[in-house]
């Protein structure tokens, strides 16, 4: 399936994002907040596109929790 434009500028944003956090941690700062206050973006819209990223990448949500609990989340 050829990707389109949204799906393009969302590995865009999950890269950058995820290079962010790396940064911070690695530097011992506080990564910055996945979404701003006020960003209008509802938990519906949230779990459209986690479920999607997750199917993406071929993840389950314990493996999520595992990371988690390793101590590598944001």
């Amino acid at each position: 399936m050829k990707p389109n434009s949204a799906s393009l500028r969302l590995a865009q944003a999950v890269k950058a994002y995820a290079k962010t956090v790396e940064h911070a941690l690695r530097d011992g700062r506080r990564p910055p907040r996945a979404l701003p206050d006020g960003s209008g973006v509802t938990p519906t819209e949230v779990m459209i596109a986690v479920d999607a990223l997750l199917r993406a990448a071929e993840l389950e949500v314990f493996e999520v929790q595992i990371w988690r609990s390793l101590g590598r989340g944001a």
